[in-house]
């Protein structure tokens, strides 16, 4: 029906500047008498943006948010890249993260650039829809990229710190009873501290997310002085859940739907590993399988 309605008119791709005279937040058509509506939106393509139609407002906004990240990172890549390189802090966020990712500094700036641009120029603003605002928030975004560069690069500091700390953990030989409960272990620390990590999460979860691979970190060392018979019984917990969440995730994506409805889930279940692996460092609020029950039970279904 969003097809008939409005016949690709909303499709583009390759932007690398905010070259539209503007993005409607909403547009509406007739077909056969039915009134649709859908929620024009940038989408990053990774060296670009597109643009399409959203089928709420919500997800609309949100994938935007992300598309005018990657425009202010274009746009702004110099200077973001110079007040990288000259920040306090810098020389040793690089060699944690050659520890942390096994990547160099070319990696290191691809993943930090976007989300300095986010927190300069998108982050808790109004979405930009025409090229005067753009310019507008560009030019007062740049007077704070000095702060913004030293806020990412502490976070990123602290995340892949984690990261290595786990290493450091599993490093050295291993009995073969531990290899399942190791292989998760790494497993997890790949998915948690991927190169990417900050730019796949809202930027206020970012204290959860380095919490997360502080639990993994104790978890590793618990591991070494207690054998793995606990920790294989808090994996299996986990694994009905993880798994349950992939089919989700994957039947959301088949579809083409928004696969974000069910990361409130994704964070619940994080915590729960917390609460299982490495109940000192504590949740925000108590995890239980039964609490889990119910969340999937009252998921979203897009």
């Amino acid at each position: 029906m969003v097809a008939r309605a409005f016949a690709g008119a909303w499709e583009r791709s390759g932007m690398r500047s905010f070259d539209m005279d503007v993005l409607p937040e909403r547009i509406e058509a007739e077909v056969d008498g039915t009134r649709v509506i859908a929620w024009p939106m940038l989408v990053d393509a990774g060296n670009a943006v597109s643009v399409a139609l959203g089928a709420d407002a919500e997800g609309a906004d949100r994938s935007t948010r992300l598309g005018l990240r990657r425009l202010y990172a274009i746009a702004a890549r110099d200077a973001i890249r110079h007040h990288l390189e000259f920040a306090a802090g810098f020389d040793e966020l690089l060699m944690t993260w050659i520890a942390s990712t096994g990547q160099g500094r070319d990696a290191l700036m691809a993943a930090l650039v976007p989300t300095v641009a986010g927190r300069a120029f998108v982050d808790g603003q109004p979405a930009v829809r025409t090229p005067a605002e753009f310019e507008a928030r560009l030019d007062a975004g740049s007077r704070g990229l000095s702060a913004s560069a030293q806020e990412v690069l502490r976070a990123a500091q602290a995340l892949h710190a984690r990261s290595v700390e786990v290493l450091e953990a599993l490093d050295g030989a291993v009995p073969a009873s531990w290899r399942e409960c190791v292989d998760d272990i790494r497993r997890q620390r790949t998915r948690l501290a991927a190169p990417d990590a900050l730019n796949r999460i809202p930027w206020q979860e970012v204290p959860n997310l380095v919490s997360y691979v502080a639990a993994l970190s104790l978890r590793a060392r618990k591991l070494r002085t207690a054998g793995p018979q606990r920790d294989a019984a808090a994996m299996a917990q986990v694994a009905r859940w993880e798994d349950e969440l992939a089919r989700a995730e994957a039947a959301l994506s088949a579809e083409g739907r928004d696969v974000t409805v069910l990361a409130p889930f994704g964070s619940l279940l994080e915590e729960y590993r917390v609460s299982l692996f490495a109940q000192e460092l504590r949740t925000p609020v108590p995890v239980s399988a039964e609490r889990l029950e119910r969340a999937w039970r009252d998921r979203p279904r897009a």
